[in-house]
C-alpha cells in the first residue's frame, strides 16, 4: 500500500513539472497556428480587379493583374473565389505583370419564395514556394459592376453600391486604396410587392424613440407586412408604454421589436413609433437594422 501510495505521488509530481512544459508548447503551438496565414499588404506586389457580376447567371467575370514591383522574380499558386481553379506556379518577373481572366461562380442564398442575397469574395490567396500563404487585397484598384435580374429590386448592398449612370440596372463598386476589402453582399428580391422603409432617431435622456416610415409604392395594396429590428438587451431595455407593436425576447442578451401590418394601399405611407431606454452609459447611437418581410417571408425592405 506504501509502495503505491508513493507511486501516485511520483505520478502527481511529474504532471506539476510538466503542465508549465505542456502550456508552452501549446501556446507556442497556438501562435504558430495564428501567424500561418498572415494578413499583409504586399507593397512589392500591385493588383487591380475589373468584374462583373451577373445575378441572373450567378457567375462572375472580369480580368485580374497583379504586377511585380520589386527586382526580383517571384513565384507562387493563386487560390480565390474569382477564379475556378486554383493556379499553379504562376511566376511574375521583375517588374513585370501577368493578368487572368476571372470565371467563377457567385454564390446566391435564397431568403424566401423571391428574395435572395449573392456573395462575392474579391479576394486572393498567395501561396509561395516554401508554402508561405498571404492574403492579398485588391488595395490598389478594383471595379465592380453588378448586373440586376431582369425585374429584381436592390434592397440593400455592403459595400454601398452606386447606380451606374451607363446602363440601367447596373450597379458599380469602386474602391481605391482601401485597407481592407469586405465580401460583396448584395440582397434583391422579384417580390411583388415595393416597399420603401426609413426611420429617425430622437434622444430624450436616456430613452430613444424611433419613428418608421413605410410606404408602398406599388400599384396594388399589400397585406400581412411585418416590420422587424433586434437590440442587444445589455444596451436597451423595451418600453412597451411607448411602443406601437410588441417586443420579444429572444434570448438572454436580445429581443425583438414586432409589428404587423394589415393593409397599406397604393401610395400611402404609415408611420409608427416605438421606444427602448439605454442601459448604463454609452453611445447614443441606434445602428439595429430595421426589416421588412410581406407574408410570404420575403425580405422585402432595409434600413
Amino acid at each position: 500500500m506504501r509502495i503505491i501510495r508513493m507511486m501516485l505521488w511520483a505520478l502527481f509530481a511529474q504532471s506539476i513539472v510538466c503542465a508549465p512544459m505542456y502550456a508552452e508548447k501549446t501556446l507556442q503551438q497556438a501562435k504558430s497556428e495564428r501567424t500561418a496565414f498572415p494578413v499583409a499588404r504586399r507593397d512589392d506586389l500591385k493588383l487591380r480587379l475589373t468584374v462583373q457580376v451577373d445575378l441572373a447567371k450567378a457567375s462572375a467575370t472580369g480580368q485580374c493583374t497583379i504586377q511585380n514591383l520589386s527586382d526580383r522574380s517571384q513565384q507562387f499558386s493563386l487560390r480565390s473565389d474569382l477564379f475556378a481553379k486554383k493556379l499553379q506556379s504562376v511566376e511574375i518577373t521583375s517588374k513585370g505583370s501577368s493578368t487572368f481572366g476571372v470565371v467563377a461562380p457567385v454564390a446566391i442564398t435564397s431568403l424566401g419564395p423571391h428574395t435572395k442575397v449573392a456573395t462575392l469574395r474579391p479576394y486572393l490567396l498567395l501561396e509561395s514556394a516554401e508554402g508561405e500563404v498571404q492574403l492579398l487585397f485588391a488595395d490598389q484598384k478594383l471595379r465592380l459592376e453588378v448586373l440586376m435580374p431582369a425585374g429584381a429590386r436592390l434592397i440593400k448592398a455592403t459595400p454601398t453600391l452606386a447606380r451606374s449612370l451607363k446602363a440601367k440596372g447596373v450597379l458599380s463598386w469602386n474602391v481605391e486604396r482601401t485597407k481592407m476589402l469586405p465580401p460583396l453582399r448584395v440582397w434583391y428580391t422579384t417580390a411583388p410587392e415595393n416597399i420603401r422603409v426609413s426611420k429617425t432617431v430622437s434622444w430624450k435622456d436616456a430613452e430613444a424613440s424611433v419613428r418608421v416610415k413605410i410606404s408602398n409604392q406599388g400599384g396594388d395594396t399589400v397585406a400581412g407586412l411585418r416590420l422587424r429590428t433586434q437590440f442587444p438587451a445589455t444596451l436597451y431595455s423595451p418600453v412597451p408604454d411607448k411602443s406601437e407593436g410588441e417586443f420579444i425576447e429572444q434570448s438572454h442578451d436580445m429581443f425583438l421589436w414586432n409589428l404587423e401590418l394589415d393593409k397599406l394601399a397604393p401610395g400611402d405611407t404609415r408611420a409608427v413609433i416605438f421606444t427602448v431606454a439605454r442601459i448604463g452609459p454609452g453611445p447614443s447611437v441606434i445602428d439595429s437594422e430595421l426589416l421588412v418581410y410581406n407574408k410570404a417571408g420575403d425580405l422585402l425592405a432595409a434600413q
